[in-house]
C-alpha cells in the first residue's frame, strides 16, 4: 500500500449486511480516520487518527477500532474527517452516485469487502 494517499481521496469498503464491525487495514503506513456508515451512508461512528501499521507488529488482522454498526467503512487520511467537519448522524452524498450505486450493485454477490473502484483486498 502507498505511504500516503491524497487528502481528497479515500477507500470505501462494502459489506453485504449491516452489523457490528471492528476494522483494521494491514500494511497501511499512515494514520487514518475511519468512518462507519449505515445502508443509507449515514455516519454511525467516527474513529479519528487511528494508528498505522507498524513494521515491527505481526501482520495478522487485529482491529484498531472499537465495534460499530455499519454496512460501509470509509477510510480517509487522518485529520480529513475533522477538516470536513464530519459528525455522527451526517449523511454522505456522492458527487457521482449513479456510478457508486452501479458498482455496489455489481459486487453485491461478493461475500468479502471490496474497495471502490473495484480493487479487492
Amino acid at each position: 500500500m502507498a505511504e500516503q494517499f491524497p487528502s481528497h481521496q479515500g477507500l470505501l469498503f462494502y459489506y453485504n449486511t449491516f452489523q457490528l464491525r471492528a476494522f483494521w487495514t494491514a500494511e497501511t503506513y499512515f494514520n487514518l480516520d475511519i468512518i462507519f456508515l449505515d445502508d443509507s451512508y449515514v455516519v454511525t461512528a467516527i474513529e479519528r487518527n487511528v494508528p498505522n501499521y507498524r513494521y515491527s507488529e505481526p501482520a495478522e488482522p487485529r482491529p484498531r477500532t472499537g465495534l460499530h454498526p455499519c454496512r460501509f467503512i470509509l477510510e480517509l487520511v487522518a485529520g480529513r474527517s475533522k477538516e470536513l467537519n464530519l459528525q455522527v448522524g451526517d449523511r454522505l452524498r456522492w458527487t457521482v452516485p449513479e456510478e457508486i450505486e452501479t458498482f455496489l450493485l455489481s459486487v453485491s454477490q461478493h461475500s468479502r469487502p471490496v474497495t471502490w473502484p473495484g480493487v479487492s483486498d
